[in-house]
This record gives structure tokens, sequence and C-alpha cells, in this order.
């Protein structure tokens, strides 16, 4: 026997409930990661002498691990959206958290696509 949850006045089943409920977490997770998005500053850099771009890396930090989790739960942690979410967190050399947010949030919009598309 399905249980039923009623959800927005809808009734779902335990697998469509746990399918909004995750459909709902990317949205709020992508209004976050536009939200860090549009809090990039440039910053000049003495080391590469221009203007660099610039988020708080605590903010990334903790949207990425939120993120993470989600696509795990959402895709799987042996799936291809997730292995390649935590290939990309690492700032690489020469590159800014910025541009890490950026790798991060093309494979997120990814997941969220798939997931949301079947």
């Amino acid at each position: 026997m399905l249980a039923l949850v009623r959800v927005d006045g809808y009734y779902l089943t335990g697998v469509a409930w746990v399918s909004n409920l995750l459909s709902k977490r990317f949205g709020e997770l992508l209004g976050q990661m536009e939200a860090l998005v549009a809090s990039k500053k440039d910053v000049y850099s003495e080391y590469f002498h221009k203007n660099q771009p610039h988020i708080d890396h605590n903010a990334l930090i903790e949207w990425s691990v939120k993120a993470r989790s989600l696509i795990s739960s959402a895709c799987g942690s042996q799936s291809e959206h997730y292995r390649t979410f935590c290939e990309n967190e690492k700032t690489t050399a020469y590159s800014t958290h910025f541009d890490t947010l950026m790798r991060l949030r093309a494979v997120f919009l990814a997941a969220k696509e798939d997931f949301e598309g079947g």
C-alpha cells in the first residue's frame, strides 16, 4: 500500500512527494547560486596586474556542499553529474572562486535539467 502525502492541495505518493521535494530544492539552490553570481565584484590582483572576479569563498563552500548533497540524492553518488561536480569543486591554479562557481553552475544546471526532464 502506497502512502499518500498532501502537498499544495494535491495528494502525492511517496515517490512523487520525494521528486517534488527535490525539484523544490533545486529551485531554492538555483536562487542561492544566482545570488552568489550576482555578488561578484571585480578586485584588483597584484599578482595578475588586473581586475579578477571575486566572490565570498565561504558562501561558495556553503552552496557547493548543499548542491553536492542534492545532486547525490537526486542523481546518485555514482552518477556522472555527481562525479563531475566533485571534480570541479576545487579551485585550480590561476583560477578564482568565481571561475569555480561557473564550472559548478554548469554541472548543477545539467543535473537539474536531467532530473526534471526525466
